[in-house]
């Protein structure tokens, strides 16, 4: 097992990713912050036989194996419903996320 980590959300697990091409994993575990810069690296190494899952968010259009995370709409909605709960109705809410550039991120936010 090989373990990396990069705390540059939305731009280090697309560096990550393509570190990865041509290494001959058998598997990668990814959570691709940056879909439409992390998709054609998937692409890429499922091409190369590496089978690629992603985690907590997606990239929809790529050819990875298997995506495991929450539907992030539903988890918006659902937030948004129980925080009406407990404002008044004239309450100001804000919201805010990480990078929409991530699926989950961009669901939770969907009207």
């Amino acid at each position: 097992m090989h373990f990396e980590d990069d705390t540059r959300f939305g731009s280090g697990d697309v560096v990550l990713l393509q570190n990865l091409i041509g290494k001959h994993y058998d598997g990668i575990v990814c959570a691709p912050s940056n879909a439409g810069a992390a998709t054609p690296l998937i692409n890429q190494l499922e091409r190369e036989g590496t089978a690629v899952v992603c985690v907590a968010t997606d990239a929809l259009r790529s050819e990875r194996l298997a995506s495991i995370a929450i539907d992030g709409y539903v988890s918006g909605s659902l937030a948004a419903e129980l925080l009406s709960y407990a404002l008044p109705p004239s309450a100001t809410v804000g919201i805010f996320t990480g990078d929409l550039r991530a699926f989950d991120h961009s669901e939770r936010l969907r009207p």
